[in-house]
């Protein structure tokens, strides 16, 4: 999926790549409660690290917790140095011919558990993504 976004972002010369990133299960171990966040592993922040520094990545939050726990939570990864953009919403991508994102906002990947994604996979994401690169 990481090698489709980097490859379709060169044909198209677009000069981001979205990651739609899940919280619960992906990056937070799910306890089902509001706030106590606790990494899923030691492998996701350095991960996370490591891709939010390349310049086209952009991360967006994807996750259906509390409106009011949304900023919390975005604070919790900038204390842990991993940029993140925007919180369930894409507003870089409008709406176009081939697509209205009204209600669903674009992003080139998705790392969600209920996607497939294995925690235990977040050393190769980062070592995959760094080997990935936007055409001039």
């Amino acid at each position: 999926a990481i090698s489709r976004a980097y490859e379709y972002a060169n044909q198209r010369k677009y000069p981001k790549i979205y990651i739609a990133l899940d919280l619960h299960g992906v990056c937070f171990q799910s306890n089902y409660e509001q706030g106590g966040y606790t990494w899923i592993n030691d492998q996701v922040v350095p991960a996370l690290q490591s891709i939010s520094k390349q310049s086209e990545v952009v991360i967006i939050l994807f996750s259906s917790c509390h409106p009011e726990e949304q900023p919390t939570i975005m604070q919790f990864f900038e204390e842990n140095g991993i940029k993140v953009f925007y919180f369930n919403e894409n507003p870089e991508c409008n709406n176009s011919k081939s697509g209205n994102f009204d209600t669903k906002f674009y992003y080139s990947i998705v790392i969600d558990d209920k996607a497939g994604f294995d925690p235990d996979e977040w050393g190769q994401v980062a070592t995959f993504f760094s080997q990935q690169k936007i055409s001039e």
